[in-house]
């Protein structure tokens, strides 16, 4: 992490939300040298990017973690802006419906859905669109894991999906969500886990092996071992982060992002105290 961290904290690729990483890896080490890291990706996104494009992120780029992270440290507006301007104008932000109902649009609900969440506590309000994108984070699930209706699974997208639930859960302890969340951990371990390989399928259909994903993976396994206290889950989970740490891939930036997006979270969730007898990332 820290050698890799201090290759791309001035170049490198805002996927998967690169403020973030960097804020939570200084939380982690307790060093402030990483804020400068984030701060470095703030101008990228926010100001060359959200900005000048005002807030109209692709689907695939909203990334409001980072900045509401930037703004509860420093009360620069013009992160809060950005937050309650992705919330209402990034891609599939207020799409009809029916264009986000598949399965194939997991990603976008779910970032849509974390973002509104977020902003919601800047003062952004829509409970009925909140709802609603829920509703449809929850119908992915069933998509992939009960009615089989999807016309494919990739692991790391429920794992996505995943966080954007948890989320929802902690602010309305939507009963449906630990069921649903739990029904996925369960039939991904059968299904789509290799053992061999210590890492997930890609997806259905295709068993090529990806551990470079699998820390996009493991908080979930964490979570329901929290939920549950199941010690299965957590014997799942650690299988999983372990092998995401040993056979992981931090080449490029995206990798090394999406390996540090929310991999912290593991731990809390685990229930033990963080390597470095650290406080994890909030």
């Amino acid at each position: 992490m820290l050698s890799y961290g201090e290759r791309y904290c001035h170049t490198g690729d805002q996927f998967y939300d690169a403020i973030r990483v960097y804020y939570q890896i200084a939380e982690y080490t307790g060093d402030a040298k990483w804020e400068r890291c984030a701060e470095t990706y703030i101008r990228a996104y926010r100001d060359g990017y959200l900005i000048r494009h005002k807030y109209g992120s692709m689907g695939h780029w909203i990334f409001p973690h980072g900045l509401m992270m930037h703004y509860q440290r420093t009360g620069d507006e013009k992160s809060k802006n950005a937050v309650l301007g992705l919330a209402q104008k990034a891609a599939f932000s207020y799409t009809p419906l029916e264009d986000t109902a598949a399965s194939t649009s997991s990603r976008e609900v779910a970032y849509n859905l974390e973002t509104k969440l977020l902003a919601e506590k800047l003062g952004y309000k829509d409970e009925k669109r909140l709802k609603e994108l829920a509703d449809q984070a929850l119908g992915h699930y069933d998509q992939w894991f009960v009615s089989k209706t999807a016309p494919h699974l990739q692991p790391f997208m429920a794992g996505l999906t995943a966080e954007a639930l948890i989320m929802w859960y902690d602010k309305t302890k939507d009963p449906r969500v630990l069921p649903a969340l739990k029904t996925g951990a369960d039939w991904m371990w059968e299904h789509m886990w290799l053992p061999k390989q210590g890492a997930f399928k890609y997806m259905t259909g295709d068993d090529t092996p990806a551990a470079d994903l699998n820390l996009l993976i493991a908080p979930l396994y964490g979570w329901v071992y929290k939920m549950t206290g199941d010690a299965k889950y957590r014997s799942m989970g650690d299988q999983i982060f372990e092998s995401g740490i040993t056979g992981g891939y931090l080449e490029t930036h995206k990798h090394f992002n999406q390996n540090y997006r929310w991999s912290f979270n593991y731990f809390v969730w685990r229930g033990d105290p963080v390597p470095g007898n650290r406080t994890a990332p909030k």
